[in-house]
C-alpha cells in the first residue's frame, strides 16, 4: 500500500526513498533532531507534561483518556507535516496497570521489567558466548575490551589482564 502526504503528486511516493539507514549512530542523532521539534509540541503546545521519548518511540501518560485521544489526533496531524506516520499497530491506547512496551521494557506501575523476548534472546547469545570462549573462538580479553569499549577505563583493565 503506498502512502500518500498532503502536496504529493501522483509519482511522488515512487521517487522519494523511504526513512534513514537504520543502525549507524548518526540516523539515531538525524532522529533526535528532525523530532525536536515534535518533543517541543508535546510538552509546550500539547502542555502534556507526562511525555517520554527515545530517538523515535514515545509515551505519552495522562488520567484523562479524552486528553489522550484528542492529543494523538493532534500528534498525528503534526507528524503529517513531517512526512511521519504513526504505526497502527505499535500503537496503543491502554491504561497504566495492564503496562506498556517501550525501548525493550515492559513498562509497569510499580516496576520495570526486560521484554520476554529480549530476555530469550540475551540468554541465548550469552550461551552462544560462552561455548565460544570454551572453544577458544573468542578469547575474554577481546570480550572485557569490548565491553568497555569507548571508555577512559579500557586501557587499566586491558593492562591488567595482560600482566
Amino acid at each position: 500500500m503506498v502512502h500518500c502526504f498532503p502536496g504529493d503528486t501522483l509519482f511522488m511516493p515512487y521517487d522519494r526513498s523511504r526513512g534513514l539507514p537504520i543502525g549507524n549512530l548518526t540516523s539515531q542523532c538525524f532522529t533526535n533532531c528532525y523530532l525536536n521539534g515534535f518533543d517541543h509540541f508535546v510538552t509546550d503546545r500539547l502542555r502534556l507534561p507526562n511525555y517520554l521519548s527515545y530517538v523515535d518511540q514515545f509515551v505519552l501518560f495522562s488520567d484523562d483518556r479524552d486528553t489522550l485521544v484528542s492529543a494523538r489526533t493532534a500528534i498525528e496531524a503534526y507528524l503529517e507535516g513531517l512526512r511521519l506516520r504513526i504505526y497502527p499497530i505499535k500503537s496503543q491506547l491502554s491504561e497504566i496497570r495492564i503496562g506498556s512496551s517501550f525501548v525493550g521494557f515492559r513498562v509497569l506501575p510499580n516496576r520495570i521489567r526486560i521484554r520476554n523476548d529480549n530476555l530469550r534472546r540475551s540468554r541465548k547469545r550469552l550461551k552462544q558466548l560462552q561455548q565460544d570462549i570454551a572453544s577458544g573462538w573468542v578469547d575474554v580479553l577481546f570480550i572485557v575490551a569490548a565491553l568497555l569499549w569507548g571508555r577512559a577505563t579500557t586501557i587499566s583493565v586491558i593492562s591488567v589482564f595482560v600482566l
